[in-house]
């Protein structure tokens, strides 16, 4: 494994998702707005929301990057990007550990967005 092969495709997952504007809605509004409607739906019950704060927090977190994570596959593999990313020199192990780089970021933003919000 090569760290200039890894942070290579990790900086091109970033730079990708930052240019798309669905994306960075996705990573940002769509936790806002699910945890403001779990919000106004468990308002009268603050002691049962406040116990499970936690595990929303992480379930929001790992499903929204699940979506991210699955769109972005989708596009590169309609735009023919995977399949050219493949016959590069760049392993398998490379281009995974890079994508885990680049997910992982936003995984960190929006749960800083969520824990931001909810506190």
């Amino acid at each position: 494994m090569s760290l200039d092969r890894i942070l290579a495709v990790a900086s091109r997952i970033i730079r990708q998702i930052i240019k798309d504007r669905r994306s960075v809605a996705l990573i940002v509004l769509a936790p806002v707005l699910v945890m403001t409607l779990v919000g106004f739906s468990l308002f009268d019950e603050r002691d049962i929301l406040n116990r499970i704060a936690p595990a929303l927090l992480g379930v929001f977190v790992l499903f929204f990057t699940f979506l991210l994570t699955g769109v972005s596959f989708l596009r590169e593999r309609s735009q023919g990007t995977l399949d050219r990313l493949k016959i590069t020199p760049v392993s398998r192990a490379d281009l995974l550990v890079g994508y885990l780089l680049g997910f992982l970021l936003f995984a960190m933003l929006q749960s800083v967005v969520i824990l931001a919000y909810t506190v």
